[in-house]
């Protein structure tokens, strides 16, 4: 599940790694079947949060960085955000600082 201020499927989320800029699909479940829309936003969004970086909080926050968006992390395990905050992203001290600094927070959480 991801959870923000906007909450967005994994297919969003691998358009917006991939660059694919302000068009994205989306599927959601309407009365129990699957259903697609397409919709346009104004501008991808520029700052993502991620708590929980377990193997695929990891995996998806580092794919983010390396497609240039400014992502800001936190972990209950500091060690885990030193390899993302290599790469550029920000590492926050606490869940609470990674919303206040996202547009968008990711919570992969167990």
């Amino acid at each position: 599940f991801f959870f923000g201020r906007r909450c967005w499927s994994a297919t969003m989320l691998r358009l917006l790694a991939s660059g694919e800029g302000p068009a994205l699909t989306s599927a959601c479940l309407s009365a129990g079947r699957l259903a697609h829309r397409r919709y346009q936003t104004a501008a991808p969004p520029q700052r993502l949060g991620f708590v929980g970086l377990g193997i695929m909080g990891t995996a998806m926050a580092t794919n983010l960085v390396k497609a240039g968006h400014e992502v800001t992390v936190w972990n209950r395990n500091p060690a885990k955000c030193k390899p993302l905050g290599d790469l550029g992203a920000a590492v926050a001290g606490s869940a609470k600082a990674v919303a206040e600094a996202s547009d968008i927070t990711f919570g992969m959480l167990s």
